[in-house]
């Protein structure tokens, strides 16, 4: 009776403490950010005057910075994106590899003379927050006082016109300041400081931008095979037999063709080192899980023409699988497509023998 009594009591503690921190969970992470906030404020103080102008100088510069473009022109989507600004912040969302950078570059020419600022997001978050040239140079941790020289940036700008916010590279972001850099953007777009264009892949991200408020979501169209081949033309490697073959085999995601010139390889030899990476992955799903055979049948027995590369519930563990083994990707609707159609030929010759 002693032991089970306590048993209970142990347990009704150990409760009491998961309650106690999932309760408080949120004001800890309040906490946090009222005290990260009040530091980036009196940290930008103590900063000497003339260096903060320096970088506020310096954020302004790459503002009115001329910005060119030579490169294929996508006017439809253009023309959306300006239609949609006005709205609220935009979202490009498009699988990795579909030239949503080199759009990027497209908006920021037809922005110009306004003044546009373009953010690429590095790995190294210290590197993102040095990209404007200054005299001296901001730790990783200190974001929000970069924030702050940006925000400074528009507000002392004498010609008090819309400014336009770029941003690539968002997935790069560490997972814990996230919800820092979403909310700073917001804020320009709420208080009329500036439009905001935001390009990225992920759509658990892109689903996350909603936690703010109701963005714009704008998505590419196919690319033609001509300019397809314009993309690529200028690149290191490149061969227009080659990557025709690529184009014909894949569709107009550009990845696996950057991936063949990168390698040095020939289109028959990349996408045979392509099928036989595929292959192994698959077999080794269906032997692990072998419930999924039947289920990814079904799935590619629905392809049609409106579906041609698979509709997959995303709550399903086969398309949680297919996702992690690089196969798929996931779009806002819920959806789970093959990544591209060479990988769905794949799949579908791979099931047959098996």
């Amino acid at each position: 009776m002693l032991s089970r009594n306590l048993f209970r009591s142990s347990r009704s503690f150990s409760s009491f403490k998961y309650r106690f921190f999932r309760n408080n969970l949120i004001y800890y992470t309040l906490a946090f950010g009222c005290c990260g906030a009040a530091y980036s404020y009196i940290n930008y103080k103590r900063d000497p005057e003339s260096s903060r102008k320096q970088r506020i100088k310096s954020i302004q510069d790459a503002f009115s910075k001329p910005k060119e473009f030579n490169g294929v022109s996508r006017p439809q989507e253009c023309e959306e994106i300006f239609e949609k600004f006005p709205k609220s912040i935009v979202v490009l969302f498009d699988q990795p590899q579909t030239g949503k950078s080199l759009l990027l570059s497209e908006i920021e020419s037809k922005i110009y003379p306004r003044k546009s600022l373009r953010i690429d997001i590095k790995p190294d978050l210290k590197e993102t927050v040095n990209q404007f040239k200054s005299d001296s140079e901001l730790e990783a941790f200190e974001v929000l006082k970069w924030f702050k020289f940006i925000t400074k940036a528009i507000q002392n700008d004498e010609s008090k016109e819309k400014h336009y916010i770029i941003v690539d590279g968002i997935e790069k972001v560490p997972n814990q300041i996230q919800e820092y850099f979403w909310k700073y953007l917001w804020d320009l777009f709420k208080n009329n400081a500036a439009e905001v264009l935001i390009a990225l892949n992920d759509a658990s991200l892109a689903k996350y931008a909603y936690s703010f408020g109701e963005p714009e979501i704008q998505s590419l169209y196919p690319l033609s095979k001509d300019n397809y081949l314009k993309i690529l033309s200028n690149i290191e490697g490149y061969d227009f037999r080659e990557v025709s073959t690529i184009y014909e085999e894949v569709g107009p995601n550009l990845e696996y063709s950057f991936e063949m010139m990168k390698n040095k390889e020939k289109a028959h030899t990349f996408l045979e080192h392509k099928k036989q990476e595929i292959q192994g992955k698959l077999q080794n799903l269906l032997a692990k899980n072998p419930d999924l055979r039947k289920d990814l049948s079904h799935s590619i027995s629905l392809i049609n023409q409106s579906r041609p590369l698979g509709d997959i519930f995303a709550a399903t563990v086969l398309a949680k699988e297919l996702k992690d083994l690089g196969l798929a990707q996931e779009y806002l609707n819920g959806s789970v497509r093959f990544r591209n159609q060479y990988v769905l030929k794949v799949v579908q010759e791979t099931l047959k023998k098996l």
